[in-house]
Parts: structure tokens; sequence; C-alpha cells
């Protein structure tokens, strides 16, 4: 399953979108699909043991807080959300609503939300672009509202820590 921003874009690749994909036996369990159409997020929803819901999916966060370049997928977004605001005569905060940082988490939790009242288990992959519980950050603060654990430092423990992007020196990506 696969998601991209509907944005068009003018050279020949386009930057951003998720892709996760389900195999063998699974294949058989599968509920639903579903993708996001700003390219943030993509999954499945899984018939579980007992008949009980499993939510797969991935997700990315861009890593900019302000657009940089015409074809980034920080713009793309931004450009999806101004027409998506002008067009639905949004009255919420402009800055705050064209922001993709922001909408993302406000979005992610929708889902999360509805996930959890359907008492769904969930599986959240991401290159969240944040740092994961190093303060109280506005990501740090969803995964703890939704009794979400960081599956690598809950084996290996917080001072085990990796890169995981090559210019940096801390974790941005979790399951």
């Amino acid at each position: 399953n696969t998601s991209s921003s509907d944005a068009t874009i003018k050279g020949f690749s386009k930057p951003g979108g998720n892709m996760v994909g389900i195999t063998g036996h699974l294949c058989g369990r599968i509920k639903a699909k579903f993708g996001d159409e700003f390219g943030r997020w993509c999954g499945f929803s899984l018939l579980g043991k007992y008949g009980r819901e499993i939510l797969v999916m991935t997700a990315y966060n861009v890593c900019q807080t302000t657009a940089a370049g015409d074809d980034t997928l920080h713009q793309q977004q931004q450009s999806q959300y101004l027409r998506e605001y002008n067009d639905n005569n949004i009255t919420s905060d402009k800055e705050t609503f064209i922001n993709p940082k922001k909408q993302f988490l406000k979005d992610l939790r929708k889902i999360l939300d509805a996930a959890t009242k359907r008492q769904s288990d969930i599986i959240l992959t991401g290159d969240f672009n944040e740092v994961i519980g190093d303060s109280n950050n506005d990501l740090t603060m969803l995964m703890s509202s939704f009794g979400l654990i960081d599956v690598h430092s809950d084996k290996h423990g917080f001072d085990h820590q990796i890169a995981t992007h090559k210019r940096g020196s801390k974790r941005i990506d979790y399951i």
C-alpha cells in the first residue's frame, strides 16, 4: 500500500511518500487499506486474534519547519493545506493549519484516537524527523497519550540509541 501527495511537481522525481507491505498468510487478514492524500502515511487494518483489529501504519513527517524549495514534501503539503484552507472557508488559525509538522500531529492523533476507540492494537512505524523522549515535545506527548512504546528502547534501553540520519547523531525513526 502506498501514499503520496497529489501535488504537481516540475521534475522527474517526487520527494516524499510512503509504502508498507504485508506478505504471506497475513494477506488474507487485510480488512482495509488506507493512504493519505498528503503523502504522510499509509497502512492496513488487519483481522487479529479473536477478531481484534490490528492497525499497521507507516508515516513520514517532514523534517523542515519552513518551506525549503518548490518541490520538497514540506512545500507540497503546505500548498495542499493552503488550497484546502481557501476552498473550504476554514476559520481556524491559518498559520497553524498550513504548518505541515503541526497538521501531521493533529491528523495522526485523529487516526490513533479512532483506532483506540475501536480497541485496535496499533503498530506505528515511521520517519518522524523528531526525537521521541528527549523532552515533552508534541510527538513524545502524542505517543505517551496513546500508550505507544518505542520497541527499540523497550528492548535495549534508552542508553543504546542509534543515529538514524546520515547527518545526525539522534534517532528520528521509530517502531
